[in-house]
């Protein structure tokens, strides 16, 4: 019996009713509260439902057979669902979400600051603005307890007055009226202005006179005033006159003093005022040498060109600054130029490891020539960038703030190139140097 119920177990396990829906509604089912709440149902720990419909019979011939499908398989097929999907083998942790603070209200204080970035054309304006704002620059104070030398180093020479010898200017006279009527040249007027060492006889000449008839008796003239030279200007520029110029028998000295305490040296607007001596009508001759950078002193021995030389430095040196100037001093004989010697610390320039201020050696001349042609062309190049025409309009430009140092620009001093002998270097040394020195811009 117990073998018979157990099979009508299993059976029953196995096995459920559906009753046929074509004859039969689901509300004929359950029409019965009574017989509804006879059905019974029955779980197993195997996890299978079974539900019992006693009293009943099956109403339709179809059986549903519920299959237990082996774990393995499930097992299988979940593996291979999960191979598709990249999963790593470390445990992922998932985090919840960050709630989100509450923007707090803040006040016009406690906003942020934002911060633009100004333009560098910007920047640059306003250093220029405080540039503007400096005072002029001034290269004096490089060298402030410089002292310029004073007058009273210098002598004077006598009273300084022309002597004007009467005798002398009516010979003198009377032998030019003689000479131009023996080549039958009529003048109307002649005058005489009395210089320190030349007399200017100036002659109008009759109508119909040639003027180069008279100049060309310039050594017909000189032999009958018995002079050693004469130079006769045809016609003089800004007169209507001819001059006929007559060393004096008694010259004047003229002194270095007296042109550098007069007041047309003293208060000159040149950028390096020289003093050159006196004119014919004995006024002081002072001009700019930035006007004539090619100077050439020529003349016989005896001329004065070393006078003229010596005139030449210590006029600048009476005038400008060392920060304004420097020299540059070749002197192959080395003694006309070695007395400037004591000026080394100030004014002297120099190629770096040199001992001497003063150069004598043709070598090394060739060596400061080019050092000098460098320095030239590097100094043309800070003209370019200032857009300057000359160092004059250069240094302006650099004492009014308007050039920045930071690129390069600096306060350029005069450089002068001063050549004892210029003749023997251009025979040893010219083909040598780089740049040619009758070219050179001092």
């Amino acid at each position: 019996m117990e073998a018979k119920a157990n099979s009508n177990e299993e059976s029953n396990l196995e096995t459920a009713v559906i009753p046929d829906t074509e004859k039969t509604s689901v509300n004929d089912l359950y029409t019965n509260k009574e017989d509804a709440g006879k059905k019974s149902s029955s779980v197993f720990a195997d996890g299978s439902v079974v539900i019992n419909f006693p009293d009943e019979e099956p109403m339709h011939d179809f059986k549903m057979i519920e299959k237990d499908e082996p774990e393995e398989d499930i097992q299988q097929e979940v593996k291979n669902d999960t191979a598709d999907l990249d999963i790593d083998d470390e445990p992922v942790e998932i985090l919840p979400p960050a709630k989100e603070k509450p923007v707090a209200k803040t006040s016009d204080d406690a906003l942020e600051l934002e911060i633009k970035v100004v333009p560098d054309e910007l920047e640059e304006e306003e250093e220029d603005k405080v540039v503007e704002n400096l005072p002029p620059y001034e290269p004096t104070l490089d060298l402030r307890d410089y002292k310029y030398p004073q007058l009273t180093l210098l002598e004077a020479h006598g009273s300084e007055k022309i002597i004007q010898d009467t005798n002398e200017l009516q010979n003198n006279k009377n032998q030019i009226i003689e000479t131009l009527r023996n080549y039958s040249i009529e003048i109307q007027k002649i005058s005489a202005t009395v210089g320190p060492t030349v007399t200017l006889y100036e002659i109008v000449p009759a109508p119909g006179v040639r003027i180069s008839k008279i100049k060309n008796l310039e050594d017909d003239i000189a032999l009958s005033l018995a002079a050693l030279g004469i130079r006769i200007i045809a016609p003089i520029p800004g007169k209507g006159t001819i001059g006929i110029e007559v060393p004096n028998v008694r010259k004047t000295i003229v002194s270095m003093k007296s042109m550098l305490s007069s007041e047309k040296f003293q208060n000159n607007k040149y950028s390096l005022p020289i003093a050159i001596g006196k004119k014919i009508d004995n006024e002081n001759f002072i001009v700019d040498l930035t006007s004539m950078p090619h100077l050439l002193m020529a003349g016989a021995t005896g001329q004065g060109k070393s006078v003229g030389l010596n005139a030449i430095l210590v006029s600048l040196l009476y005038k400008k600054h060392p920060s304004h100037l420097k020299f540059v001093l070749i002197d192959p004989k080395k003694v006309e130029l070695s007395v400037y010697r004591h000026i080394e610390k100030h004014f002297l320039a120099k190629l770096p490891g040199e001992e001497d201020a003063i150069i004598t050696d043709t070598k090394k001349v060739v060596h400061t020539l080019n050092a000098l042609c460098i320095e030239m062309d590097n100094r043309y190049d800070l003209l370019k960038e200032a857009g300057a025409r000359n160092i004059k309009e250069y240094n302006e430009k650099f004492i009014k703030r308007r050039l920045n140092p930071q690129k390069g620009h600096q306060y350029l001093p005069f450089i002068v190139l001063v050549i004892d002998e210029f003749a023997d270097l251009i025979m040893t040394a010219g083909k040598k140097s780089k740049c040619r020195l009758p070219d050179w811009h001092s």
